[in-house]
């Protein structure tokens, strides 16, 4: 009966540890195939995204191109405008500069005294402007010569300008002998 009793035991654990490594490799399996499914649905997602990003840009680049066919369109229409409108510009010129020869020809005394009326008016206009800008300048420069500390100020600056002028392109000259002299020579 022990025997019977252990053997039936033995069956039982037998039985267990079978149901229990079915269990596992059930579990084994499962984990495998919603692994496998994650990273299925991982790969489409990224499948997806990429799609997505390449039918943004090919919108992208369709808006661009369509919008670079409307500047183009608006910028042909601009130029046909313009090129109407110097045309017109043109004609209208020839039109308004032939009236005018023919009135200036029709009139040609009146036109010799009113240009020498306005030359006397501009010649009068120039003088004075010439006059005030002199009469400006000498006062400015009296102004300037009263103060003596202005001008020792101007005697120094320009001094100094001088200075730093001279002193630079001379220490440019030793700088440029300095340089020329290690080039020249060969290394060792």
């Amino acid at each position: 009966a022990n025997s019977s009793m252990a053997a039936i035991k033995a069956q039982a654990e037998l039985e267990q540890e079978n149901a229990k490594f079915v269990d596992d490799l059930t579990r084994g399996r499962l984990e495998l195939e919603n692994a496998a499914a994650e990273e299925r649905a991982n790969l489409e997602h990224e499948r997806a995204r990429d799609r997505n990003i390449e039918l943004v840009r090919l919108q992208e680049e369709a808006q661009r191109r369509q919008e670079d066919l409307r500047i183009e369109h608006e910028l042909s229409i601009e130029t046909a405008k313009a090129e109407i409108e110097r045309d017109a510009a043109v004609e209208t010129a020839k039109i308004e500069a032939e009236a005018r020869i023919r009135q200036e020809r029709e009139n040609e005394d009146v036109q010799t005294r009113k240009l020498q009326a306005q030359w006397e008016a501009d010649k009068e206009k120039v003088r004075e402007a010439a006059l005030a800008s002199l009469s400006l300048i000498g006062n400015g420069i009296s102004e300037f010569l009263k103060t003596p500390s202005s001008v020792l100020s101007l005697v120094l600056a320009v001094a100094g300008l001088a200075f730093a002028v001279y002193s630079i392109r001379a220490a440019m000259r030793i700088a440029s002998a300095e340089a020329t002299g290690r080039l020249s020579q060969p290394p060792l």
